[in-house]
């Protein structure tokens, strides 16, 4: 959705609903589909403040994973991006802006399901399109 000429907004959501029948011989605690948040939502906003300056934040809701007793969270996103000249564009971005650490499920394919904590991480990056 474009409100204004150097406004974008985008959103997503996801429901996952899963009914199986698992065999006996699965343990349903291991299985990946009890692992996954049934809510999910995304909302992106991306203004244009000058020609040259982008600001983008990401707004992520993700319910809770019952099985593994972890709860919702919510988590923001900014990225400032400036470019000096056409082909070249150099940005900084913060993961998890409003919180130190995130507890967010990890599921690696040979471990049991856990939570793992995800730190708050800032990147730099240089782009050049041609």
């Amino acid at each position: 959705y474009t409100p204004a000429p150097r406004l974008k907004l985008s959103g997503s959501y996801s429901l996952f609903s899963i009914d199986a029948d698992l065999p006996e011989a699965v343990r349903p605690e291991l299985f990946d589909g009890l692992h996954t948040p049934r809510h999910q939502a995304t909302l992106r906003s991306s203004i244009t403040l000058t020609r040259q300056i982008d600001l983008d934040t990401t707004l992520f809701a993700v319910g809770a994973i019952e099985a593994l007793r972890l709860p919702a969270y919510t988590r923001v996103d900014h990225r400032v991006a400036w470019r000096p000249r056409s082909p070249v564009e150099l940005s900084l971005a913060v993961q998890n802006f409003f919180a130190a650490w995130q507890i967010e499920f990890n599921s690696p394919a040979t471990a049991v399901p856990e939570a793992s904590l995800v730190p708050r991480t800032a990147y730099g990056a240089i782009t050049w399109r041609f």
